[in-house]
């Protein structure tokens, strides 16, 4: 009998409770289209080697720079009003969100433009000149560690995406 007497009660005072409500429609619309017609690197992987020899020891972000060498080709024509950025997209460092992760803790990998402008990944700041993808000048990656960390040796590596999307 306890059983249908707790079942019973919420549905008695649910009765007695008068719940007022006010509602509207909602509308929603937007436009599609199409993703930039750009393709990158003729749709092949961007590979960055940094060697056999990166010493644990001299691993200071400017040591062991590398160019990223790919092509984009976005001469498809685009949706015009449009504007073009570029970004990377990968998982953070957990030193530095900023910095991409690699399968070494306290190792990452930042990036930067014509060697001197730090690009932080999972930003798209840079704005293409008149949807011109060689007006963003060359991307470098140079391996980082976590500040007073000892890294141990083997090998490590890195996945992320270049993206270009539009703004």
């Amino acid at each position: 009998m306890k059983t249908c007497l707790y079942a019973l009660v919420p549905l008695l005072c649910g009765c007695l409770i008068n719940f007022s409500h006010a509602e509207t429609e909602v509308s929603l619309h937007g436009t599609l289209i199409e993703a930039p017609p750009c393709v990158i690197n003729d749709n092949n992987i961007i590979y960055v080697d940094f060697g056999n020899e990166v010493m644990t020891t001299r691993v200071d972000g400017s040591n062991y720079i590398e160019k990223l060498d790919f092509t984009v080709d976005c001469s498809e024509g685009m949706s015009t009003g449009k504007t073009l950025v570029v970004g990377i997209v990968g998982n953070g460092a957990s030193f530095d969100s900023n910095v991409l992760e690699t399968n070494i803790p306290d190792l990452g990998i930042k990036f930067y433009l014509e060697k001197i402008i730090p690009y932080d990944i999972n930003k798209f700041n840079l704005h293409l000149n008149n949807n011109n993808p060689t007006s963003a000048g060359d991307f470098y990656a140079v391996p980082v560690k976590r500040s007073g960390s000892t890294l141990p040796s083997g090998d490590f590596s890195a996945t992320a995406s270049l993206v270009i999307k539009y703004n």
